[in-house]
């Protein structure tokens, strides 16, 4: 931990400054669903602002990927967060939107939000590796530090970002103090070993060599990709539905929000315990299962007292967010020889298909005859197909017991 003078040592300076850097990437890139509740932006159009951001770029996170193996990590996770920075510009821009035209002030919240999911895009793969590598004996912990650190600003973006909207009347550019200071901390202090892969293949052949056709690669890929639709569809119209339901002002600017990602957060735990006991195909159908259940809970229980509503939000995070990392994790055990694509594809490719469903729930959500809690409701859909699928993957094993065997 220490340097030879008792000083922190390079890679702990590094861990501390990317830890720093992801959760103030995912607290800024993630304020769009509370900012479009905040400023009345149609939910149509909110939803197609999110949409076309998220598809164009998280379909570019595999070059990102190869670009940071080239020598360019460093500069992917720092200028990736810059890249969020416009995102805390959108509160005093509210007040302009009247004033402009209807096609130059959807423009500039789409240049925002592109801006910020083309940071995530290109800071994800380069965190990942980074935080893998700075410790190999302790590769495991360390991404789980990464990825800890991410859910915490996730799930504190909408409460920092709707309070500061309404106590500084709309003057969130305030909010880019801290987020400065870290960037400038990183620039001192996050100096990983860079890898340099030159002879690594180009995104184009690498794309084209995704087996997605063997041992039923694209079953678990269109699963992933309707629990990717599940969650951005839920945390896009989650403030609508809890103010539609009749819940308290702090459960709708945010605090829905950070009960569903602590529940993620303490479900990881478990999750993985018993994945490596009962085998992680048995423990996917059961999460997927226990997501059907709770999810339906969510949608159709009348008004509970809070710390009903703040339990159910826990269990839907739990069971919604385990699907990724153990169907990453098995798809990964499935083809060894290309863990680094196949982890690419199953987050990153499945997250730009999901990202369809913000748009899908905005214009549903907006019809009269549908609403926000029913148009919430038919993403039910997509959690019965996701279970359905995971009853066919392909697992490679003998017996679910063998299959923690790596």
């Amino acid at each position: 931990m220490l340097g030879d003078s008792g000083t922190l040592s390079n890679n702990v300076k590094t861990l501390l400054a990317l830890l720093a850097l992801h959760s103030v990437l995912d607290c800024y890139a993630g304020i769009w669903p509370i900012y479009k509740h905040l400023a009345g932006i149609s939910l149509g159009v909110a939803g197609l602002i999110a949409t076309l951001a998220t598809t164009v770029t998280w379909v570019l996170q595999p070059y990102f990927g190869i670009w940071a193996d080239k020598g360019y990590a460093r500069v992917c996770v720092i200028a990736g967060t810059v890249l969020t920075f416009p995102m805390m510009l959108l509160g005093p821009v509210t007040g302009l939107l009247p004033s402009l035209p209807t096609w130059g002030g959807y423009g500039i919240l789409f240049a925002a939000v592109f801006l910020a999911k083309l940071g995530q895009a290109m800071y994800h793969p380069a965190g990942a590796s980074i935080s893998g590598n700075l410790d190999d004996g302790r590769r495991s912990t360390m991404v789980a530090l990464f990825v800890a650190f991410g859910w915490i600003g996730y799930g504190s973006s909408q409460l920092v970002f709707s309070y500061t909207f309404r106590w500084a009347n709309t003057h969130t550019e305030w909010l880019l103090i801290p987020g400065g200071l870290v960037v400038l901390g990183a620039l001192r202090w996050c100096f990983p070993k860079e890898l340099h892969h030159q002879g690594r293949a180009g995104l184009i052949s690498s794309i084209t060599s995704i087996p997605f056709g063997r041992k039923r690669l694209y079953v678990l890929f269109a699963m992933l990709c309707c629990m990717s639709a599940l969650g951005q569809g839920l945390f896009f119209l989650l403030p609508e539905f809890m103010e539609a339901k009749g819940y308290s002002s702090w459960f709708v600017h945010g605090g829905a929000l950070l009960w569903i990602v602590a529940g993620s957060v303490i479900g990881i735990v478990p999750a993985g315990y018993l994945a490596d006991t009962l085998g992680r195909h048995r423990v996917l159908v059961l999460s997927l299962l226990a997501n059907l259940i709770l999810f339906f809970a969510f949608v159709w229980t009348p008004l509970l007292p809070t710390y009903g509503i703040a339990l159910l939000c826990m269990g839907v995070g739990a069971a919604m967010n385990m699907a990724n990392p153990i169907g990453v994790a098995i798809g990964q055990h499935l083809f060894p020889e290309q863990r680094s694509l196949i982890s690419g594809v199953l987050m990153g490719l499945s997250w730009a298909v999901g990202g369809t469903a913000p748009w899908i729930m905005g214009v549903l959500a907006s019809r009269s005859d549908i609403g926000i809690v029913n148009a919430l409701a038919m993403l039910w859909v997509a959690g019965v197909l996701a279970f359905g699928m995971s009853l066919f993957i392909e697992t490679d094993m003998a017996s679910d017991g063998d299959e923690i065997q790596d």
